[in-house]
């Protein structure tokens, strides 16, 4: 009888045992299975994503280095934020995250600061040229080849030599409602996440105009990838800081799968829409203004137009996130990537 229970007690030892070291190997496969997850969909190592050079997907800068960008009609790029689904436009190279709605805020006006009035001391459109603003927010900015200071109420690049007026000394109206009302109807979380960041707000190039040097551009002579290359130049040349701003023209351009991106810098038609995921039904604003007009850069029916800043349009908010953030999920529609 003591022999039966000294074997089931030794049973009953053992099956403890094993289950223990059962449990311990579960526990920390699992760890394991977690951290080795959030090593591959950490933002701070991009690289570790599937990176492609053809079709939908991630893709690397060719003009930043350590810069990846997400193209095509469909791809993964879907992010959980504000409780909301949002696209990923790029991982930066500092780290943060570019983001895009895919809800729009309906009916905006980019700014209605016109009339007889724009003149006046102080005023947002103090120095426009043609009463009308189209500049996103309150800056300076820099002749780029005499390095003399510009600031005026219209970005405008026809000018190199243009006496500079008080300049923007205000946001425009789009500005003020994404970075007020709109900043404080989101979660208290996702507010943490947002960076306060440099957007790029020069404008729109054309090779058929004059550059911000004053010189002749012969459309002619010029590759796609000058296009291209001059397009972000163009833009990169004036930034404004803070919390929410517009998809920019070369965000759109961007966004187009392939090579035949760089040819959409110059004539964006149906065959650069139909290969981006920007490509919407509605009429939305892009941060980005016209160069020779008082005009903002609108997306509009599959191309990329101009139109007065007084339009009321869709506006899709974009906002950086802060960097050391860590994604989880497959990037699809039902299953977004969402931050740990």
């Amino acid at each position: 009888m003591k022999k039966n229970i000294l074997i089931i007690e030794i049973v009953i030892i053992v099956f403890c045992l094993f289950m223990a070291g059962f449990m311990y190997f579960t526990q920390n496969n699992q760890k394991t299975n977690k951290q080795t997850e959030e090593k591959n969909n950490s933002h701070l190592s991009p690289a570790t994503f599937t990176v492609v050079t053809s079709g939908e997907g991630l893709y690397a800068d060719t003009y930043e280095n350590d810069r990846y960008i997400y193209k095509g009609k469909n791809p993964n790029n879907y992010i959980k934020f504000n409780d909301e689904l949002w696209r990923i436009i790029s991982f930066e190279s500092d780290g943060t995250i570019k983001i895009i709605a895919t809800t729009p805020v309906k009916n905006k006006m980019f700014n209605d600061s016109r009339g007889s009035d724009y003149y006046k001391e102080g005023d947002y459109c103090y120095g426009a040229f043609f009463g009308e603003c189209n500049a996103y927010g309150q800056t300076t900015y820099k002749n780029i080849d005499d390095n003399h200071e510009y600031s005026t109420g219209m970005l405008n690049y026809s000018y190199p030599n243009l006496t500079v007026h008080e300049g923007i000394t205000e946001n425009s109206d789009i500005n003020k409602y994404l970075n007020g009302s709109y900043y404080k109807s989101l979660s208290a979380e996702a507010k943490k996440l947002i960076s306060n960041h440099k957007f790029y707000i020069g404008g729109h190039y054309d090779p058929n105009q004059t550059y911000i040097n004053g010189g002749a551009y012969d459309k002619t002579y010029a590759t796609y990838m000058e296009y291209y290359e001059s397009q972000r130049r163009a833009e990169e040349a004036i930034t404004w800081t803070g919390k929410i701003g517009l998809p920019s023209k070369i965000d759109i351009i961007d966004s187009v799968a392939g090579d035949e991106n760089k040819e959409c810098a110059d004539w964006f038609n149906d065959e650069c829409a139909q290969a981006s995921y920007l490509d919407k039904d509605d009429v939305y604003w892009l941060i980005t203004p016209n160069t020779n007009q008082e005009d903002v850069l609108i997306y509009e029916d599959e191309s990329i137009e101009e139109t007065s800043s007084d339009y009321e349009l869709d506006a899709y908010p974009v906002v950086y996130l802060k960097n050391n953030l860590v994604l989880l999920g497959k990037g699809t529609k039902n299953e977004p990537f969402e931050i740990k």
